[in-house]
């Protein structure tokens, strides 16, 4: 290299303003970064002197943001109304450590509300969504989380969550003084919950034997019935109407203790068990 008044320079060095690492290769003229990274951006400058003067050089490297990356996103939800929910995602963006926070982060419905839009919801700095007190027509449909650069580049990470009502079965009423012989009928109605709901009747916890010759008729998607044409003995026992939905499994148990005599004829109980 050199200078005006043609002499060669004898000095030639590069002052690196942001870090001077291994993978920095330079000789005379040239100054070469491998693998270029965020903390690589910054002022850089070139100094050159003979005996006599100096100059110097300066140039700035600026590198843009790229995308961020949900590193873990959103799962489909079920929950029930009235409970609480959290969804959190994990965002990297090239360059910056994960740690680092994130500049923009928002949680939309299905419908473009911003959350939080009241309340019941809190999204908090580690970009994490709650809310409490699950509302079905409020907070059911799908949810967008929005990571945003300062470059306006993005990332979207989508979920859907359904919000169902679990099964709650009306009391069962069995009268007190039960005697043998007697004709009874176990009601099991479920009077709330979201379809399809499964109805099962148990005996002592056990799905009930046909030889204990009981007649169980689901009347439709919601109630069933256990008739018992002639009680015996056999049939004490505690029997439970348990009705289950994607939401949840609810149980109602009745206790059934069969006192006195016969009533009813034999043929009275044959005819009940052939319908």
């Amino acid at each position: 290299m050199h200078g005006d008044g043609g002499d060669v320079l004898s000095v030639a060095q590069f002052l690196i303003a942001m870090q001077t690492a291994e993978k920095l290769r330079r000789n005379s003229q040239t100054l070469r970064i491998e693998h270029m990274e965020m903390s690589d951006q910054g002022m850089y400058q070139c100094v050159v002197s003979n005996s006599e003067e100096t100059a110097q050089g300066t140039s700035e490297i600026r590198l843009g943001d790229s995308p961020p990356a949900l590193v873990s996103a959103f799962s489909g939800a079920l929950l029930q109304p009235g409970a609480a929910w959290s969804a959190a995602v994990r965002v990297v963006a090239a360059g910056r450590a994960a740690a680092e926070p994130l500049r923009r982060a928002r949680g939309t419905q299905g419908r473009g509300k911003v959350h939080p839009e009241n309340h019941r919801q809190q999204v908090f700095p580690n970009r994490t969504l709650v809310i409490k007190v699950i509302r079905k027509h409020a907070d059911e449909g799908g949810y967008v989380c929005v990571a945003t650069n300062p470059l306006g580049q993005t990332s979207r990470s989508k979920m859907n969550v359904l919000i169902m009502e679990a099964p709650e079965i009306d009391p069962i009423v069995i009268k007190h003084d039960l005697q043998l012989g007697m004709r009874m009928r176990l009601a099991c109605v479920v009077s709330k919950g979201d379809f399809t709901i499964q109805i099962q009747w148990l005996k002592d916890g056990s799905p009930i034997a046909e030889d204990q010759q009981i007649a169980e008729k689901i009347l439709d998607e919601y109630s069933s019935t256990l008739s018992f044409c002639s009680l015996a003995v056999k049939h004490n026992g505690n029997y439970t109407c348990q009705a289950s939905n994607a939401a949840a499994s609810r149980n109602y148990t009745v206790k059934i203790i069969v006192n006195g005599n016969n009533v009813l004829s034999q043929s009275c109980n044959q005819m009940c068990y052939l319908e």
